[in-house]
């Protein structure tokens, strides 16, 4: 695989999920102001965004490398715990390893996986 899927990346998506949200459909559907309340789903997005920004580049495309003292310090310049790092890169890693998979899988069986998932196309 040529491309490394990076902690940006899995931010990336994560952003896109909570832009498109249902509230976001229902805004645009029924034409409702653009003010409601924040989800958990955009309290998280926050937190992931401020652990990120607290780590350096290189803890960003590769967060194999944290150890404890560099967990201590993107603690302390988040402002989160750093129990919270860990269940952040459990699903990164997670992630990462689905969108491996998933890139040496061909077409058809992307789709047959798809369909398993949320039944066959009409």
């Amino acid at each position: 695989m040529n491309e490394t899927y990076s902690l940006a990346d899995y931010i990336s998506q994560y952003e896109e999920c909570v832009k498109h949200s249902m509230y976001d459909m229902l805004d645009f559907v029924l034409d409702l102001p653009q003010a409601r309340p924040q989800s958990e789903h955009d309290s998280r997005l926050i937190l992931l965004k401020s652990i990120a920004n607290s780590m350096t580049l290189l803890e960003r495309t590769r967060p194999e490398i944290l150890n404890p003292s560099r967990c201590r310090r993107i603690a302390r310049g988040s402002g989160t715990p750093w129990t919270l790092q860990g269940k952040l890169l459990e699903e990164f890693f997670q992630a990462r390893s689905c969108h491996e998979k998933m890139s040496e899988m061909s077409i058809r069986e992307k789709i047959k996986l798809i369909e398993e998932h949320f039944g066959p196309r009409n």
